[in-house]
């Protein structure tokens, strides 16, 4: 009976252990960039590995996210169709005009990479508002 018992010991402490790595591997795989930019000024919030990396035009900040907020990251980026990003169109127009920064959004998940038009900083397409804000929030 104590060989059945190690034996099933081994074998969830296995599984647990492919799972956690599986679950390294897509945070790993997922990377989503944020840029924003006018004459003289830029915007950028580019996570990689789980490590946020925000720039601006008087800014520079490194932080490493926490597990919640990997796995938040994760949620909002599985719930956007990635294949359409590249035909979600600008709600408004305000950046031909000076009157806000141009801006892209790219995610790179499983080696491919989707990127939006560009759009005015602060009004994104509403498909990719909560990653929007969400990533915002991560700065603040």
């Amino acid at each position: 009976m104590k060989n059945y018992s190690r034996i099933l010991c081994v074998c969830i402490l296995f599984a647990f252990t492919d799972c956690k790595s599986q679950e390294n591997i897509e945070e790993s795989k997922l990377t989503v960039k944020y840029e924003a930019k006018t004459r003289g000024s830029y915007f950028l919030i580019h996570i990689i590995n789980g490590e946020l990396n925000f720039n601006s035009s008087d800014q520079k900040e490194i932080q490493v996210l926490t597990k919640d907020q990997k796995s938040k990251l994760i949620q909002l980026v599985n719930e956007i169709d990635l294949s359409q990003m590249n035909l979600l169109e600008a709600p408004s127009e305000k950046r031909y005009t000076d009157g806000a920064m141009f801006a892209t959004l790219s995610i790179t998940k499983d080696n491919k990479t989707y990127k939006t038009s560009e759009f005015d900083h602060g009004n994104p397409p509403k498909v990719l508002s909560s990653l929007y804000v969400y990533l915002i929030s991560l700065n603040e």
